[in-house]
């Protein structure tokens, strides 16, 4: 089981180190493809602004070299760029400033192409050369202009490196974070693991323990009867039993037998668990079974008994769950002096049925209140002690809880709790 749980918590962690990993990837992708298309857009703009420059500059298709270079000069520093020219639709270069040529790992170029302005008149190139008109002006060959900026990219690189360190962080912490609960939750594991088998040596041990005490007991319990008997066997054997009193000897080794086999059959249920034959009953009639069973008893010790509530119905091995309360009600008439009342009470509530046997006995002593449900524990003189602990395990064996409660003003309440199915 234990390592069954280890290769759980082990699969889990990988899978949850995957999904990190893919979670914090895909979000560096994300943020990476946002920051270009932003580069990209600003690229666009600064292009525009470049753009604009040249169509100032160029006055119905004819630019001045010095005046386009200084306006082109002025929007490089503004955007902050490296370096800008424009070419004209046959590749010659029309203006440049700052350094372009040759490219940058750490600068990148965006160029586009635009309709270069109509020149007015005849002007244009002819025969390779440019030719200046009276203004000192030059016409702009026909076609297609080119423009490009080469343009630093720190900005987007400082952008994607944050990116990075942000996945390699909380990848890296989230990482810790799952490995640290796979290993408390192994530990944890491995801590209920040792637990569970610490709690099953020590039930083992307290069963070990409630076997000798039976067993000691029940050498007690035997040794006196069996004494008696062998005593009134061996003076019938030596033929010092007077005739007429052979009869009451035999009923005498009789009765100790009886007695000695109810402590071994009383033995063997406590000892040996078993497994309820289950019924269906009602709580009400078994009562009243009971009842009517005990009524001559009480009616010697000058004591009622009663029965109070409605009925519901029981899942339980019929024999053991009537042993169990016959346990009880005798418990109780037992307890009282002469006359005094035991009402059993019989209670549906939202979660459980109670059965509870209530006396108006002296109640419990304070010193065997904790052992009660102990074997050979008793409060009365010639009791086994065996009653109620037989009742307990009839109880545990069902799902049952039985405890007990003090009456007021005195007297004793034990309390049957039936959880509802």
């Amino acid at each position: 089981m234990r390592s069954l749980g280890s290769a759980g918590i082990a699969l889990a962690l990988g899978l949850g180190l995957a999904a990190v990993w893919s979670w914090q990837w895909f979000d560096y992708v994300r943020h990476f493809e946002e920051h270009s298309r932003e580069f990209d857009r600003y690229g666009e703009a600064i292009l525009s602004a470049a753009d604009l420059a040249v169509y100032r500059e160029c006055r119905g298709g004819m630019y001045e070299p010095d005046e386009l270079t200084a306006s082109l000069e002025g929007v490089r520093r503004g955007i902050g760029s490296l370096g800008i020219y424009v070419r004209d639709s046959t590749g010659e270069i029309v203006a440049e400033v700052g350094e372009w040529q040759g490219g940058s790992p750490d600068a990148h170029l965006f160029e586009a192409e635009f309709e270069a302005p109509t020149p007015r008149g005849g002007g244009g190139r002819r025969g390779g050369g440019r030719r200046f008109d009276a203004t000192g002006l030059i016409p702009l060959a026909s076609g297609l202009l080119r423009i490009g900026i080469l343009h630093p990219r720190d900005e987007l690189d400082r952008k994607l490196a944050g990116d990075l360190r942000r996945l390699v962080i909380t990848g890296t912490s989230l990482s810790l974070a799952l490995a640290l609960l796979a290993i408390v939750l192994s530990m944890r594991l491995r801590a209920l693991g040792l637990s569970a088998r610490l709690e099953g040596a020590n039930e083992r041990v307290r069963a070990l323990e409630y076997l000798g005490r039976l067993g000691a007991g029940l050498v007690h319990e035997t040794r006196n009867p069996l004494g008696v008997v062998r005593g009134h066997a061996q003076r019938i054997a030596d033929g010092s039993v007077p005739a007429d009193d052979v009869a009451q000897t035999a009923r005498t080794i009789l009765d100790e037998t009886d007695r000695t086999l109810t402590r071994l059959d009383e033995f063997l249920l406590l000892s040996r668990p078993s497994e309820p034959n289950r019924t269906r009953f009602g709580a009400r009639g078994l009562v009243l079974d009971l009842i009517e069973l005990v009524t001559p008893d009480s009616e010697d010790r000058g004591a009622t008994i009663s029965l109070r509530g409605g009925d519901f119905e029981l899942h339980a091995d019929y024999d053991q769950a009537r042993r169990l309360l016959l346990n009880l009600i005798l418990n109780a008439l037992q307890s009282l002096d002469e006359g005094g009342e035991v009402r059993v009470e019989l209670e549906e509530l939202s979660r459980r049925h109670e059965i509870r046997v209530i006396d108006e006995g002296h109640g419990i002593p304070d010193e065997i209140r904790e052992t009660i449900f102990e074997p050979y524990v008793t409060r009365r003189e010639g009791g086994t002690g065996l009653g109620l602990s037989i009742a307990r395990r009839i109880a545990d064996e069902h799902g049952w809880r039985l405890r007990f409660e003090a009456n007021r003003p005195r007297g004793t309440v034990m309390i049957i709790e039936v959880p509802k199915r």
